[in-house]
């Protein structure tokens, strides 16, 4: 998809420009004709992402029929879409604010089944033999201010005292052996976090289960369920077909055939550009490690090489006022770029994309059943290692295996009184966060 006219008078954009996602150009949506919609299956899984994929996967390799049905393409959401950043994906509170909501115990749960979601991707990607541009280069965290670095420094105190967290600080003064940038008060190195090609990892999925027998059926949206005596009853816009078992894994773009789930996701609009290609000495001086980054912002920006080291790919919030356009977000990311590394300000953008990422009201992920309907969704920004492992967990509960059992089995899904899946508070929310930050760095 080529830009139209307004983007090319747009000087941060190149000629070339394209609103589909960098992934795409080297690993394409899967372009498999049509499969037929089966009469029936043991399992029938509601979409292919790598939260159905990973589920589909187990269930198939346990010997049952499965059916992954995706209203679009395979990998049409954040699957295909996102940074490609792996890490333990703790949740969006200090360890301190955890313990003092669940206790130690549980608290040492949620932190051990964080660090368990990305090591089992990653021995996943091993065992499958994915090739997704696998990149063990860990990740480093600037601190925005210099009172964050303090605070990351005893956070990571405490998180050292329940995991092996593999974790070194940096300070200012040593920070350019990290990230060619001065915004930030020296950060912390997460050794163990890694990078990888969301697009490929996802295909390298879907041919798994495709060796397994799985049936993926693209364009297939599902317009209602119900209960039979020995089941359920599918209805899709391409057929109807008999599951024993019924697994929902659309998480950020879950329509309103699910109500009760809408109520309970919070869909955020993010958005990720990558740039034109970048000379070497330029990636040397900016990315010495090649490492994945992130800071401390509340509007925070995830950025990265990509994976062949010529262009930087940046992720964050669209412009919260003003309109979306293309020219518009590019120009915004843009400009983030710029403020962390001021000399790529002639450097242009070449991609721009968007998707939706699923916000909970606990920043929890979530999974379980709820009328009988398996689930995993939610994951908050984080939802590569999330996304495999939950998938994962959540076909072991279907199987009846006792390794299935989670923390997060336990907690509520809650949502918010008179909440029906429209965030219209999102706006006021956002510009609250981008005011904070631009105080914290106007006055740091």
């Amino acid at each position: 998809m080529m830009v139209a006219f307004e983007h090319l008078s747009t000087p941060t954009m190149t000629s070339a420009f394209s609103s589909l996602p960098y992934w795409w150009v080297a690993s394409p949506p899967d372009a498999a004709p049509l499969t037929d919609v089966p009469a029936e299956a043991d399992v029938v899984v509601i979409g292919a992402g790598y939260t159905g994929l990973s589920a589909a996967l187990t269930l198939a390799r346990h010997g049952k029929s499965v059916a992954v049905l995706e209203s679009r393409h395979p990998g049409y959401g954040a699957s295909a879409r996102n940074g490609g950043m792996l890490g333990p994906s703790f949740q969006k509170m200090s360890i301190g604010a955890l313990v003092a909501k669940y206790g130690e115990a549980q608290a040492m749960s949620v932190l051990q089944e964080s660090m368990e979601a990305m090591d089992y991707t990653l021995d996943l990607i091993d065992t499958e033999g994915l090739s997704c541009d696998l990149q063990r280069v860990g990740r480093f965290r600037g601190a925005v201010i210099p009172q964050n670095l303090e605070s990351m420094k005893r956070e990571t105190a405490l998180l050292e005292r329940y995991i092996d967290l593999r974790a070194e600080f940096v300070e200012r003064a040593d920070q350019h052996r990290e990230i060619g940038s001065d915004l930030y008060h020296g950060g912390v190195v997460y050794h163990r976090d890694a990078g990888l090609h969301p697009a490929k990892y996802l295909n390298g999925l879907l041919a798994s289960v495709r060796r397994l027998g799985v049936q993926v059926c693209a364009e297939t949206r599902v317009a209602g369920i119900e209960r039979t005596e020995t089941g359920w009853r599918v209805r899709t816009t391409r057929g109807e077909l008999r599951a024993g078992q019924v697994m929902l894994a659309t998480n950020g773009y879950t329509d309103a055939a699910w109500p009760w789930f809408r109520r309970r996701l919070v869909p955020v609009h993010a958005a990720i550009i990558a740039t034109e290609p970048v000379p070497a000495t330029v990636m040397d001086r900016l990315f010495p490690k090649r490492r994945m980054h992130g800071e401390t912002r509340r509007m925070m920006n995830f950025y990265r090489p990509s994976p062949d080291g010529q262009r930087i790919l940046l992720g964050g919030r669209p412009p919260v006022w003003g309109g979306r356009s293309d020219g518009r977000t590019a120009r915004h990311l843009h400009g983030r770029l710029c403020r962390i590394f001021p000399e790529l300000r002639n450097v242009r953008v070449q991609h721009l994309w968007r998707g939706n990422v699923a916000f909970t009201f606990d920043h929890a992920p979530h999974m379980g059943q709820h009328g009988g309907v398996f689930y995993a969704m939610g994951y908050c920004g984080s939802g590569v290692g999330r996304a495999t492992y939950f998938g994962h967990k959540t076909a072991l509960k279907m199987l009846g295996k006792p390794e299935g059992k989670s923390f997060f089995d336990e907690l509520p899904f809650s949502s918010f009184p008179g909440y029906t899946g429209t965030p219209w508070f999102l706006p006021a929310v956002l510009s609250w966060y981008a005011w904070q930050d631009w105080r914290d760095l106007k006055f740091r």
